[in-house]
């Protein structure tokens, strides 16, 4: 018969079941619920003759979330705050009762069941409130990829045909996505510390200071030099304290404000984004030399003026801000969908290298100074807060993944990256 083999992240019921190779998983048929073709929804129930179909050695598949149709099949998951957790294990329970080999749950991808709430599957999904030892093996799968995938493989609804295997690829020895992270941090540190050593080296970080000539102001000159020397001694002492109250800061407001740490950043990212692809996608066309034909000046009749920034921008310039402005604008109103991340690094990794090549520490001292601080703000956050605060979580936890924990240890379902409370933080 026709095949059709099944990649599936997550064993819903048993997430820690290995699963047999593609070549050794156990072949099963495709039946529907009742009998009736392409039927999904496991209600209403079955009542008749239809109490007697057994479906023995095949697969179900049906939709995850159970929709209220007035009846009282339906009602049970709609009446109360939390009654639809219990759909998944009425379902699973319920094929298991009609002697169904596997369950699929069909998930309608991105869709908004509870406020706040999308159904996705990712790598730490699975379903806590079905009874993993008693459940079939039960699968996740998005619905749109069974209707394209599986059931276009059917012919003149002849599913007696169709032959499914059910199997978890191997993961690889290491997370794909944690070297994207690596390699991301990495960069942007390496690609921020070049980025200075040619400014410095070609002088635009020196701060010119006139020199006066008149020998009546030499006294009054070596007095203000020094005076310089002392506040520049102080004033690494003094930056190092705002910084750490500004982190501490941050951590606080994302901790007990969350929704307005989140405004802020999103309100930072369209402001500094736009600046930062500026600058990061001007000082690559600077060096190439095809870019130079576009740098004739606009608005030239336009009068000088002190408040007005000295020259004109070139055409270059202009359509250059004028993407970057658009880039962050797109991410600012799709920054919702699965895929805004992209754009988001994109922004935030042009954000880390305009800061970093734009920083300067003295000495090494300086440089062990703020490690050693940074070091200890992060054990007081991550290992210390969770015994000041209320629920006994990590202050750094929660204000970095946007998702509450608890230390009782109860289950819950696992959020999605793109539900999280901070979604699109500046990282």
């Amino acid at each position: 018969g026709r095949f059709s083999q099944l990649h599936l992240r997550e064993v819903i019921t048993q997430p820690k079941l290995h699963l047999f190779s593609k070549h050794h998983s156990k072949p099963v048929g495709l039946s529907f619920w009742r009998n009736r073709y392409n039927e999904t929804r496991i209600c209403p129930l079955p009542a008749g003759r239809e109490q007697s179909i057994r479906y023995n050695g095949t697969a179900v598949p049906i939709l995850y979330r159970i929709d209220y149709d007035g009846t009282a099949c339906t009602r049970r998951f709609v009446d109360g705050e939390y009654a639809f957790r219990n759909a998944s294990q009425f379902e699973v329970s319920q094929l298991k009762k009609y002697g169904a080999e596997n369950a699929i749950l069909l998930i309608q991808k991105g869709r908004s069941f509870i406020p706040r709430w999308h159904d996705y599957l990712f790598s730490e999904f699975h379903d806590p409130y079905i009874n993993a030892t008693e459940a079939i093996p039960t699968f996740f799968l998005y619905a749109h990829v069974f209707q394209n995938k599986i059931m276009g493989l059917v012919r003149d609804q002849r599913t007696s045909e169709l032959e499914l295997r059910f199997h978890r690829p191997p993961g690889g020895p290491i997370d794909l996505s944690l070297v994207i992270i690596w390699f991301l941090a990495m960069g942007c540190v390496f690609g921020g510390g070049v980025w200075a050593f040619f400014r410095h080296r070609a002088g635009k970080d020196k701060v010119h200071v006139a020199s006066n000539s008149s020998n009546s102001q030499s006294d009054s000159s070596d007095s203000f030099e020094g005076r310089c020397r002392c506040l520049a001694k102080h004033s690494h002492y003094l930056a190092i304290i705002v910084l750490m109250i500004f982190l501490v800061g941050v951590l606080m407001v994302g901790f007990f404000f969350r929704p307005v740490l989140v405004t802020i950043f999103n309100i930072l990212v369209v402001v500094m984004g736009p600046v930062s692809v500026y600058i990061c996608t001007m000082a690559v066309f600077s060096n190439i030399p095809l870019c130079q034909c576009c740098t004739s000046k606009w608005c030239t009749w336009v009068p000088q003026h002190r408040w007005l920034p000295k020259g004109r921008p070139s055409m270059i310039q202009f359509l250059v801000f004028a993407l970057s402005f658009c880039v962050c604008i797109i991410w600012f109103i799709y920054r919702r969908t699965p895929y805004a991340f992209i754009l988001l690094d994109f922004i935030n990794v042009t954000i880390c290298l305009n800061i970093l090549k734009s920083l300067r520490l003295p000495s090494v001292k300086w440089i062990a100074v703020l490690m050693i601080c940074m070091f200890i703000y992060d054990v007081v956050m991550v290992f210390v807060t969770p015994f000041f605060t209320s629920s006994g979580c990590s202050v750094m936890l929660e204000v970095a993944t946007g998702i509450d924990c608890s230390s009782s240890g109860t289950d819950g379902y696992p959020m999605p990256p793109i539900d999280a409370a901070l979604p699109e933080k500046v990282s």
